[in-house]
């Protein structure tokens, strides 16, 4: 293992983990050109549609919300998931996967250094690629990160295909590098557009996360966590899903996707406050805890609950209902806009124990900070403790499926937002009570079942750019 790294001039001191009894949380309470299509000539076996029921039509669109003035700079963090649970993923490292990339004069389509690469050569014309062999009959929610290439006039376009039954018959969603957006159905091999809308929020040649919702009722469209366009519709059939580039007047379009993931709906954003999530900047502090003088607690408290180094590993056992243990590195330096990611065990049996990351720790006081982590039913949980009291500001309506062994927990903690993301999931944003402080840190805490028992590793610190 690594020992442990600090970038920036600043010295390790110890400080001791603080521990006291919790108090009874409280909940609180213009038309579209005529586009020709372009589709891979040979595509694997041919999807069949399962039938579904249309529901009542509903003749017309969910009012778009407002959009504020266009965020160009706004770039997701690769990888994130805004679904329940992931059902499909490609990072696109591996180009033997089974996605029909077979390229034309038309399309030219490729794996390239880890991401799918599309060229939409002619004008006036669209390409997709889709997840061979799979038929999704629920409802769907997709994420990938495009950036566009060397070539990428205002008019590029790209987005997302569901309830993909054929070439002929598919829902649409698109967003351009101006600001325009279409929902679209083709059906039969007519192309119906069925809401269009311009001056949101616009690709950006840099990076842009896309996520994209189709629903038996809607269509909805997010660019960087910001609802941009819903529509209601009248039944989507099963089908697969896939990706979407396009050139209209100015063609040779290029466009490179990443990070692609299809999971179960709903949309996972609990919150209205879920913000436009920045990138990181440089690794402020790393430590993998195989130094055991890196300056982290170990103490035993009367309880039982400790905290130590162990195999490499930081452990934190809690053995008393309703009660945290947290400690932190005394590194002053962590002030200001910081991400913070760690990967934690939490053992085949975690009950509704916590594993947390705190921030706006106030170095001075001890208290005074913000609890970001999940419990061991898959609920995540914000909550503020202020003056030995605990303000519950936010639990996940959906739980998360947790992998068995390691799961990876990363905090936004950026000025008046927190934001949590479980194995790169997107789990909620909210808005802590308490100032923006010194200090960043661990926290294990138990509820209703009296024991938590977890092992932390790859502590990571990064500024935000």
């Amino acid at each position: 293992m690594k020992k442990i790294v600090v970038i920036l001039v600043a010295l390790m001191v110890t400080i001791s983990a603080c521990s006291i009894p919790k108090i009874v949380k409280v909940e609180q309470t213009a038309e579209p050109a005529a586009v020709q299509i372009e589709t891979v000539t040979s595509p694997p076996t041919e999807v069949t549609a399962l039938p579904t029921e249309l529901l009542p039509v509903i003749p017309s669109p969910t009012p778009v919300p407002p959009t504020e003035e266009p965020d160009t700079e706004a770039v997701f963090t690769p990888g994130v998931v805004s679904g329940t649970e992931v059902v499909f993923e490609d990072d696109f490292s591996n180009s033997n996967l089974n996605w029909p990339a077979r390229s034309t004069d038309r399309v030219s389509r490729e794996f390239v250094d880890g991401e799918f690469y599309m060229n939409v050569i002619t004008n006036k014309r669209i390409g997709w690629n889709y997840v061979p062999d799979v038929v999704y009959n629920h409802d769907v929610v997709l994420d990938v990160d495009v950036r566009g290439g060397t070539n990428f006039p205002e008019d590029s376009e790209a987005g997302f295909v569901c309830g993909f039954e054929n070439g002929d018959n598919f829902f649409g969603m698109r967003l351009r590098a101006d600001g325009e957006m279409d929902f679209f159905r083709e059906l039969n091999d007519e192309r119906e557009s069925l809401y269009k809308a311009s001056g949101l929020i616009p690709l950006n040649p840099e990076g842009t996360h896309l996520t994209g919702v189709c629903t038996q009722t809607e269509m909805s469209l997010y660019v960087n966590g910001r609802l941009i366009a819903t529509h209601a519709i009248d039944g989507m059939p099963a089908g697969s899903a896939g990706l979407l580039g396009g050139a209209n007047e100015t063609g040779n379009v290029q466009l490179y996707f990443d990070n692609f993931t299809v999971s179960k709906g709903p949309y996972a954003a609990a919150t209205d406050t879920i913000a436009a999530i920045p990138q990181r900047g440089s690794l402020l502090l790393f430590d993998d805890f195989s130094d055991e003088s890196s300056g982290w607690d170990v103490r035993t408290i009367d309880n039982g609950s400790f905290t130590t180094y162990e195999n490499g590993e930081y452990r934190m056992l809690v053995n008393e209902d309703s009660y945290d243990i947290w400690s932190n590195p005394n590194y002053d330096v962590i002030t200001g806009n910081v991400i913070v990611e760690v990967d934690v065990r939490m053992g085949s049996n975690p009950g509704d124990g916590i594993a947390a990351i705190i921030c706006n720790y106030n170095m001075t006081t001890n208290s005074d900070f913000t609890v970001i982590g999940i419990d061991g039913e898959g609920y995540g949980r914000i909550y503020d403790y202020v003056d030995k009291d605990v303000v519950e500001l936010f639990k996940s309506q959906t739980p998360v499926a947790l992998n068995r062994d390691i799961n990876h927990l990363t905090v936004y903690c950026t000025g008046s937002m927190v934001t949590l993301l479980v194995n790169n999931q997107l789990i909620g944003s909210i808005a802590p009570g308490v100032p923006q402080a010194d200090n960043v840190g661990l926290l294990a805490g138990t509820n209703e079942f009296s024991f938590a028992d977890l092992y932390f590793d790859n502590f990571e610190v990064y500024s935000v750019r």
